[in-house]
């Protein structure tokens, strides 16, 4: 399912009721400030919603319902494509070869884990990966029990990535060890 039929197929509707927001009058509540009178218009016809408020961070922008998924969970748009996926009933499990892949996709944007690789004489490494807040946007960590970690692969017989391991580079808790549960490889 791409991304065009997800915006077509979820509706404006299914996505507020998910999050239990209320539409009245083609309005509701936004869930981005605080707001006492319906600031967020819902156009059903396209799926969208444009919050009026100058207030929200939000306001201004036509957001269409993937976005308002990424907004809500505060999460990457990878992330709010699988759960409106999700929301739709289709099963989007993804396995540990792609997450690890988006992990060492992210890793080029993370200063304090290529610090970290570079002062331990390891950034030469090929298969390594960073999961990492993306910035000051708060998008959330890809896998939250292996937060501000540098991630390897473990692999099986056949070479098959099957779990992950991370090494801590956060200045707190540097040199911590970190493994997925039902642990291989």
């Amino acid at each position: 399912m791409n991304i065009h039929e997800i915006k077509n197929k979820l509706s404006t509707q299914m996505v507020l009721q998910h999050y239990g927001l209320e539409i009245k009058n083609n309005h509701v509540h936004c869930p981005f400030h605080a707001d006492k009178t319906p600031s967020m218009r819902v156009y059903t016809d396209t799926n969208m919603v444009f919050c009026f408020s100058g207030k929200c961070d939000h306001g201004n922008k036509v957001i269409d319902v993937i976005d308002f998924v990424m907004l809500k969970e505060s999460c990457s748009k990878h992330q709010a494509i699988l759960k409106c996926k999700e929301l739709l009933g289709v099963k989007t499990t993804q396995s540990t070869s792609e997450i690890f892949h988006l992990l060492k996709a992210q890793l080029k944007r993370s200063k304090k884990a290529l610090h970290y690789l570079e002062s331990r004489g390891l950034e030469e490494l090929v298969e390594v990966g960073s999961n990492h807040r993306n910035g000051g946007n708060q998008v959330a960590y890809l896998l939250p029990h292996l937060k501000n970690c540098v991630v390897f692969p473990l692999k099986n017989t056949e070479n098959e990535i099957v779990s992950l391991y991370g090494r801590s580079f956060s200045s707190t808790v540097k040199g911590c060890h970190y493994y997925l549960t039902d642990r291989k490889g």
